[in-house]
């Protein structure tokens, strides 16, 4: 990576330049340069057939679906939060304005203590997206660490027996 030259007050009436290693300045300014942006994909059907296990941190996680999303539910909402990135999610009880989302993205929070929500072992949530293609199940476990990937696609990669 090229070094980026900047302007750099020194002074109220001066300024000078300033070279600067990119990466360098990066990884020490954010202190998490080793996150990965490593993508898994997922077999639409495995996905939807079995409980998807996935870690979550505080980086968060963006799922995409490539289908419109039409409800999300979580079982335990006291450290995982999600929200649609590329559209508006809606209370069933509500009119909503705007698309659907297609990619959810879901982060680990400082834990919030419920009354009416008991503990589950290992803290885990599950989260149940159902989609126009099908309900999907996650079992999303809070973790503090680094991100071994940031994106989850999910595909239909099983090809027809038959060509049309």
């Amino acid at each position: 990576m090229k070094p980026l030259n900047l302007l750099v007050p020194l002074a109220l009436t001066s300024l000078a330049p300033l070279t600067i290693d990119c990466q360098t300045a990066i990884s020490q300014s954010l202190g998490f340069a080793e996150i990965a942006s490593d993508i898994i994909r997922i077999d639409q059907l495995n996905a939807q057939e079995r409980v998807v296990e996935l870690d979550v941190t505080p980086f968060g996680l963006a799922i995409d679906f490539g289908t419109q999303i039409s409800s999300v539910t979580i079982s335990h909402r006291s450290n995982i939060v999600y929200r649609g990135m590329d559209g508006t999610l809606c209370s069933g009880d509500s009119r909503c304005s705007g698309s659907p989302p297609t990619i959810l993205f879901v982060r680990k929070i400082p834990k919030i203590n419920f009354k009416d929500e008991q503990a589950v072992s290992g803290n885990y949530s599950f989260l149940y997206v159902d989609t126009a293609s099908g309900m999907y199940r996650f079992k999303f476990k809070p973790v503090n660490k680094n991100p071994q990937y940031t994106k989850v696609e999910i595909e239909n990669t099983v090809q027809p027996l038959f060509s049309r």
